[in-house]
């Protein structure tokens, strides 16, 4: 006599790196950046105006794998207009589009 089971295993879904921009955008102020990091490896946010000058870049290490959300340091400086805000982890590189206004 041959038994068979079948056994259900729950597989977490991997994490992929995804940016969602500016929170909220467009933005009145200072913007948080909202992102989903694929692991723990360190990881780089950068603001770029128009021109493709790099005019913020914040490292973010420690936080772990998943969503976060968080505040850029000087971005309250951030003159109204179009950015182009990228976020870059281990060799891969998501870009979005944020608006300031006052």
């Amino acid at each position: 006599e041959v038994f068979t089971s079948e056994i259900e295993v729950d597989v977490p879904i991997a994490l992929r790196l995804a940016l969602e921009g500016f929170r909220p955008n467009p933005v009145l102020g200072a913007p948080a950046v909202a992102f989903t990091l694929a692991d723990d490896s360190p990881a780089t946010i950068e603001v770029l105006d128009v021109a493709g000058r790099r005019v913020l870049r914040r490292e973010v290490q420690g936080l772990g794998a998943g969503r976060h959300v968080i505040r850029l340091e000087g971005a309250d400086r951030l003159a109204p207009g179009v950015y182009m805000v990228r976020l870059h982890q281990a060799g891969r590189t998501q870009h979005a589009r944020g608006v300031v206004v006052r």
